[in-house]
């Protein structure tokens, strides 16, 4: 992919996020224009949200190097932007049933507490102001995914969207050294 390419991603992102800002600065809102904005991603044929201030860019999905010994999630290190991030398959770690198809798609990049991840991501759809009165929250629909890291159902659009706590999946993705790998 070229720089260009990666460029225009990002600010496309950069882009939706500031115009959701300024029209809430502006009170030209509307009506929902209160929350917090959300990135919206499909995956696996569900549609997920993860709080827009971690997200750091989205690119397309690029090569990844493979590591022996790591959890089934981790797909390996990919050179993104000339740093070495982790590359993980939420699919996986959710417990999301199916094939992930030929490995196209993008990485959409979370930071959050010194922790790093680019998530192999369908589709980035768009940014939404997440209201919180609208989230079932619960993980029910999740079985296999690890405790927090499902907040629930945001109810803003149909069908719902599921809302994943950005911060937690850091936490339980990352790849420890001299961690027990599985």
């Amino acid at each position: 992919m070229s720089p260009d390419a990666e460029r225009s991603l990002e600010q496309w992102l950069e882009e939706v996020k500031a115009e959701y800002w300024n029209r809430l600065a502006s009170g030209a809102g509307g009506e929902g224009a209160i929350g917090v904005p959300h990135v919206l991603f499909r995956l696996a044929g569900h549609t997920f949200a993860v709080e827009a201030s971690l997200c750091k860019g989205v690119v397309r999905r690029t090569r990844v190097a493979r590591l022996p010994g790591v959890p089934p999630h981790v797909l390996g290190v990919a050179g993104i932007r000339g740093e070495v991030l982790s590359a993980t398959d939420p699919a996986v770690l959710l417990g999301l049933p199916g094939e992930r198809g030929d490995g196209r798609g993008y990485f959409l990049i979370l930071a959050s507490e010194g922790l790093r991840s680019a998530l192999w991501v369908d589709w980035v759809d768009d940014v939404v102001l997440l209201d919180e009165a609208r989230l079932l929250r619960g993980e029910a629909p999740w079985p296999l995914a690890p405790e927090g890291v499902m907040l629930g159902e945001w109810q803003g659009r149909d069908p719902g969207v599921r809302v994943v706590d950005g911060r937690q999946y850091l936490r339980v993705s990352a790849v420890r050294p001299g961690a027990d790998r599985a």
